[in-house]
C-alpha cells in the first residue's frame, strides 16, 4: 500500500508536499470575550480537543465571563472525558472556580452510575 493511501483519512492538511499537524492549542480562547472560538472547538470535537480540556475548563472559572456559559454547555456534552479535568478543579484550591464548576458543569453532567465527579 502506498504511503499516500495510508495517510488518507487522517485529517492532516497537505500543502506543497508538507503534511501539517493539527494544533489543538490554536482552539483555546484568547480571552474571556472570545466566544467566536467556540465554533472551532465544537467543529473539532472530541477527541481532537482532548489535549486542551484543562485549558478549556479554565475558561469556565468565572461564570460571568462571556465565554464561560456556552463553553460549559459544550463541555457537559462530552460526558466522561470531562470528568478527570473537573475532578482536578474540584481538588484544587480555587474556591470561586469550584463554585462555577459545580454551577456550570457538575450540576448538568450525567456520567452514569458508579463514578462520582470529584473523587
Amino acid at each position: 500500500m502506498a504511503i499516500e493511501d495510508q495517510l488518507s483519512g487522517w485529517g492532516e492538511a497537505q500543502q506543497d508536499g508538507v503534511i501539517g499537524v493539527f494544533d489543538a492549542r490554536s482552539l483555546v480562547p484568547r480571552d474571556k470575550h472570545d466566544v467566536a472560538a467556540l465554533s472551532g472547538i465544537e467543529s473539532a470535537g472530541y477527541p481532537a480537543i482532548a489535549p486542551i480540556l484543562d485549558d478549556l475548563l479554565a475558561w469556565t472559572a468565572d461564570g460571568n465571563w462571556p465565554i464561560a456559559p456556552p463553553l460549559a454547555r459544550f463541555l457537559v456534552t462530552l460526558g466522561m472525558p470531562i470528568v478527570d479535568p473537573v475532578s482536578r478543579v474540584l481538588r484544587g484550591d480555587d474556591s470561586p472556580q469550584k463554585y462555577f464548576c459545580f454551577q456550570l458543569i457538575v450540576e448538568k453532567l450525567s456520567v452514569g452510575r458508579g463514578r462520582r465527579v470529584g473523587t
